[in-house]
């Protein structure tokens, strides 16, 4: 059974996009020299033009329309009858650039939390492809904050579990605890935010929704799975 490639580098860092044949990305000209070992396309020939003295062809017929070529040499035995030659400048992406525009390899920070106290929550990392680690920090009751400068870009986060109100607001999660008789009731809520490219909040309410209290509070009997946040290029 062949094996499943997780992370595959190639030998090469540059890939050509895709273009190749978009005439709205060729440089087109109507005289002039040529470049040795640049490929040309003769979009429309002109009768009286020759270029078969600079012509290496790849496809077609030479001074005709169509024909494709790699130019051997600069100056056309004649070139001065307006016909339309197609020089395909490529692009070339590194790798890391093609993952990005793929929305591949998004930065990822995944953490357990807990609280000691009113001190700032401790996070038990268990992944983070950031640029650096979060700091997190309490700033009051049930408010508290990670920070890690010019990473949380506006539009580029994603958090798992998370859903919006229709005017953009993160809905409050519940927080169930154990009511007795094998029921469930709501303990309290917690909401994450995007404060600024720099800063993610995290608010722990009680099950009001309304009235903040302590992180520790909230989950006295365990850890919070922070929601997976996912920073794209």
């Amino acid at each position: 059974m062949a094996e499943k490639v997780t992370d595959y580098t190639p030998k090469s860092q540059n890939f050509i996009d895709t273009d190749l044949f978009d005439v709205s990305k060729h440089v087109t000209q109507t005289s002039g020299a040529l470049v040795i070992g640049k490929r040309y396309t003769i979009l429309d020939f002109n009768t009286g033009d020759n270029f078969t003295n600079v012509a290496n062809v790849i496809s077609g017929t030479i001074n005709t329309t169509g024909c494709v070529f790699d130019a051997i040499g600069t100056t056309p035995t004649t070139y001065s009858n307006g016909s339309t030659l197609a020089l395909y400048e490529t692009q070339s992406y590194t790798w890391a650039e093609l993952k990005a525009g793929l929305g591949v390899g998004a930065k990822v920070y995944k953490a357990l939390l807990t609280q000691t106290g009113t001190s700032a929550p401790v996070a038990t990392v268990l992944v983070n492809t950031l640029s650096g680690t979060p700091v997190w920090s309490r700033d009051d009751v049930g408010n508290y904050y990670m920070t890690l400068a010019g990473e949380f870009l506006s539009g580029k986060i994603y958090a798992s579990g998370l859903f919006l109100e229709p005017n953009g607001n993160i809905v409050a999660i519940p927080v169930l605890g154990a009511a007795g008789g094998g029921l469930l009731e709501i303990k309290g809520y917690y909401q994450i935010q995007r404060n600024d490219d720099d800063t993610i909040f995290l608010y722990t309410y009680d099950d009001s929704g309304i009235s903040p209290i302590e992180f520790n509070t909230l989950f006295s009997t365990g850890k919070l799975s922070f929601p997976t946040i996912e920073v794209y290029p």
